[in-house]
């Protein structure tokens, strides 16, 4: 009886804590059409492999692994957080740094050329805070910018499901 009482109650946590989180970010699903992956302590995390960038670091193919856009959303839903890297050809970086400094909520933005890439390509790495779905959508605005990006839905990235 003792095994069947702690098998409910694990079962119980792990539905509560497993599947109420999805429900706050369902909005952040919807704009981005993907469900994401749901995290350890409630984070969302999209990636977007840039598999269209066909990129040489000092002559040698790139890994494609280092070559992928991410953002992850991190709980209070109300006020929540958003860090990522947006990974683009350096030719783009520009307007897509700048529409992050001018959009309320995004802070800490650096922008990294990867030394000996041809095409050059640029990381830019972001911390935002606010409402997460404003966040999502100006995420979304953000990325048509960079138009060597296959898309959401649109073909600026390509979403991995």
């Amino acid at each position: 009886m003792k095994k069947i009482l702690i098998l409910f109650a694990a079962f119980f946590l792990t539905s509560i804590l497993g599947f109420a989180q999805p429900k706050q970010w369902r909005e952040i699903q919807r704009i981005f059409h993907s469900r994401g992956d749901l995290l350890p302590g409630g984070m969302l995390r999209f990636e977007f492999p840039r598999t269209n960038l066909k990129v040489t670091v000092n002559g040698a193919p790139a890994d494609l692994s280092a070559l992928t856009t991410w953002f992850e959303f991190s709980p209070p839903y109300h006020r929540a957080k958003v860090k990522g890297y947006l990974v683009m050809q350096k030719s783009a970086a520009f307007p897509v740094r700048m529409n992050l400094a001018n959009t309320v909520g995004f802070h800490h933005i650096t922008e990294t050329i990867i030394k000996g890439s041809s095409p050059p390509v640029a990381v830019i790495r972001f911390h935002g805070v606010g409402n997460p779905a404003r966040l999502a959508i100006d995420i979304d605005t953000i990325l048509f910018f960079d138009t060597h990006t296959p898309g959401i839905p649109r073909p600026f990235i390509k979403v991995v499901k």
